[in-house]
């Protein structure tokens, strides 16, 4: 009798453990799956026409983080799942969503502290994101900082049709000082120090391509201050993300 309730409660826990099993493999088959439905599209062939709306605004703003990678190692834009660009913190944030708007370019994103100060702004042209950083002179140097979202995961609330990510804290960079002058073949504003400010934001083996792990965070500082990365709905207005 031993031996049957044994051999029962044996069998129990091997089929308990079969299904588990099957469960766990079909749950990481649809994980990996998902993954690969969600392929990286390369935007390249906008490039021009991005450069262009950039061009037409007659803005200081000029191509940074990985967008400037590109120009500088590899002398044009051959890959770009994004554009990067940025601006100084001087820039007039309401028409610059304005202008950017009637050249196609629709806001959809905005990262902000609860002051309302505004660190980088997100656009969507033709399902091509542009990310503008918004960088601050300090006279000796200029600096951005921005949402540490590498190594924390946000606290997510939703209103107002928009996804809210806290975060509670941020990196910071800091670059020598630049200035800007206009090349025509890129038909773009391109910062003198580029190669310097490559040098901080990937480290000094920046004209190497990597796959991965390709920031070097030796010369980033990180400070807890909370900021807020709102998601909205793309439209044809200036949205009301940019205020409370």
């Amino acid at each position: 009798m031993n031996c049957l309730k044994t051999f029962k409660n044996r069998l129990s826990l091997f089929l308990n453990s079969f299904w588990l099993s099957r469960g766990f493999m079909a749950c990481l088959y649809s994980v990996q799956r998902n993954r690969a439905a969600r392929k990286v599209v390369n935007h390249a062939a906008l490039s021009e026409e991005i450069f262009e709306i950039i061009s037409s605004l007659g803005l200081n703003i000029f191509p940074f983080y990985g967008t400037l990678l590109f120009l500088i190692r590899e002398g044009a834009i051959t890959f770009a799942d994004d554009f990067d660009f940025a601006t100084m913190d001087t820039i007039d944030v309401e028409q610059l969503v304005l202008s950017l708007a009637r050249k196609g370019a629709y806001p959809n994103g905005v990262v902000r502290d609860s002051s309302g100060k505004v660190y980088q702004i997100n656009f969507v042209y033709k399902g091509c994101s542009i990310d503008l950083a918004v960088i601050k002179n300090e006279g000796a140097v200029f600096s951005h900082e921005f949402v540490h979202f590498r190594n924390e995961r946000a606290k997510v609330t939703y209103a107002n049709k928009s996804v809210l990510k806290e975060y509670s804290q941020i990196y910071r960079l800091t670059f020598p000082s630049f200035s800007l002058n206009y090349s025509s073949s890129l038909n773009a504003l391109m910062p003198t120090q580029a190669e310097d400010i490559l040098s901080t934001i990937y480290g000094e083996d920046w004209m190497t391509p990597k796959n991965s792990n390709f920031i070097d965070y030796k010369n980033y500082s990180f400070i807890d201050r909370e900021l807020l990365v709102i998601k909205g709905s793309v439209n044809k207005y200036l949205p009301k993300l940019l205020n409370d």
